[in-house]
């Protein structure tokens, strides 16, 4: 009794059809798309001008996200890269280990934070407190000492403090021109002032921070009416882990309206369409481009995202079961036939598996990760960016893909043909050998003399129906490898 694989048990899909004539396109409610686009956009837009870790003034409680100021002296995480020590008599030492342990047991929906300098302000009584660079970090205990560290080479521009509900064009360019000159990593002084400048020129801050990499004492909160003003401090900070900068896309989301968006993969998940479930027979060949091991289920995906009918396929399993492995498996089949593929995930742990999958073919291209922030991760995208050819034409880039097609088809087509002969010759081959038993077995003459007819009947069967025997064909797939 043979066993049955838990990928082909366990691993079950269906795809969803909007696109296809006549019902299959879905209805959604007439201002649905509209309503949900704008009150998404509003609610992002409340949270990253009110109580968010990169701009209030948060009072210090339970349900405040952890804050601490540096003491003073000089910058160093930021400006020379190095790591900060903390040592158990400092003021900060507990908060720090607060943080630690609060980003352990919530990785994925917190981040930890640094920042320097600081924008400190009041607008329409609000109190602001907003780092104006951040890069993410990492604290560590060896002993009593805590380590904190960068955890990328890339410092990113706090641009929440001087958004709000009204912005306008020229706001918004200004603001994208305070982006473009974000400062790199290490931050050079020089580079800090000029975009402080920058910052003033195009925010109208004022600064009683002198940007030379000293650090002062912890500013007091302001209490009355103040200008943004950018000062000499520095923090560490917890900060959820929320798409801040959605709100555009939303936007445009809603204008596009819902006849638009039923249309798309979208519509499928918020209009009223019945799924259309999908056979498990269906032709499984090798016409797949699978560089891993693979069943009928897993390549049962592929052939459903080829039909262009589908917008939606879903695979489901329990952990286990390969998933990521037909991830990996269909994104490269995608890829080879020309087409685009972007993997996201509500976490990266998940992005990691199918990535580590990709890396193993040790091609030039595949994959182009953003996961890592580190210098030497974006020197790789940047080389296998570089490495593609810009030059060709879109109808030469056309014309060897479908040379490679044909020879990928070719190979499939003797591949088939090898085995369909193979399986023919193993059958008749069987029936040979035991028609030569038999001759060697029979009692007497007459059961010999049948036994013999037997023989060269069924030998006569095997030249007619599988002409090439199974050493021929062993040989000839020797041949084709070498």
């Amino acid at each position: 009794m043979s066993k049955r694989n838990p990928l082909e048990e366990h691993v079950g899909t269906r795809a969803i059809a909007p696109n296809m004539p006549g019902p299959h396109i879905p209805e959604i409610k007439p201002g649905l798309v509209e309503a949900l686009a704008t009150t998404y956009a509003a609610l992002i837009k409340r949270q990253r001008t009110a109580s968010s870790a990169f701009v209030r003034w948060s009072t210090a409680n339970r349900r405040a996200h952890e804050f601490a100021w540096i003491e003073g002296g000089r910058e160093s995480l930021m400006t020379g890269g190095r790591e900060l020590q903390i040592r158990p008599d400092s003021l900060i030492h507990d908060q720090l280990n607060k943080m630690m342990a609060a980003i352990e047991l919530n990785p994925y929906e917190r981040e930890l934070l640094y920042g320097y300098p600081y924008i400190i302000g009041q607008r329409d009584g609000v109190a602001i407190r907003a780092p104006l660079l951040t890069i993410p970090i990492s604290i560590t205990a060896q002993g009593g000492v805590l380590f904190v560290r960068a955890e990328e080479d890339l410092l990113r521009f706090n641009s929440l403090p001087f958004r709000s509900d009204f912005e306008t064009a020229a706001h918004e360019l200004a603001l994208a021109r305070l982006i473009e000159r974000t400062p790199e990593y290490p931050l050079r002084l020089d580079d800090l002032r000029t975009f402080g400048d920058a910052l003033s020129r195009e925010m109208k801050t004022t600064s009683t921070g002198k940007l030379d990499g000293s650090l002062g004492s912890a500013p007091p909160q302001p209490r009355v009416a103040m200008d943004l003003t950018l000062v000499d401090n520095a923090a560490c900070f917890v900060a959820p882990k929320t798409g801040y900068f959605l709100a555009s896309d939303l936007a445009q989301i809603a204008k596009a309206g819902s006849e638009a968006v039923a249309k798309t993969a979208l519509g499928c998940l918020i209009g009223k369409a019945a799924a259309a479930p999908t056979s498990n027979r269906f032709e499984d060949t090798r016409r797949v481009y699978f560089p891993f091991g693979s069943n009928r289920s897993q390549r049962h995906v592929a052939v459903l995202a080829d039909d262009p009918s589908n917008q939606i396929v879903v695979v489901q399993g329990p952990p286990g079961t390969g998933k990521s492995l037909t991830i990996a498996n269909v994104a490269c089949h995608l890829v080879a036939r020309g087409k685009r593929v972007l993997i996201s995930a509500q976490r990266d742990k998940a992005m990691e598996v199918v990535d580590g999958l990709l890396r193993q073919l040790e091609l030039a291209q595949l994959p182009m990760t953003l996961l890592r922030q580190d210098k030497d991760s974006k020197q790789e995208l940047r080389n296998r960016l570089d490495s593609i050819q810009k030059t060709r034409s879109v109808q030469e880039t056309g014309a060897d893909l479908k040379r490679t097609e044909e020879a990928h088809l070719g190979l499939v087509g003797q591949t088939e043909s090898d085995e369909a002969a193979l399986a023919r010759a193993l059958v008749f081959e069987e029936i040979v050998a035991r028609a030569d038993l038999a001759v060697g077995s029979a009692a007497s003459w007459l059961p010999r003399l049948q036994a013999r007819w037997a023989r060269r009947s069924a030998l006569h069967r095997a030249d007619r129906q599988a002409p090439e025997t199974t050493d021929l064909l062993g040989e000839r797939g020797r041949t084709s490898d070498g």
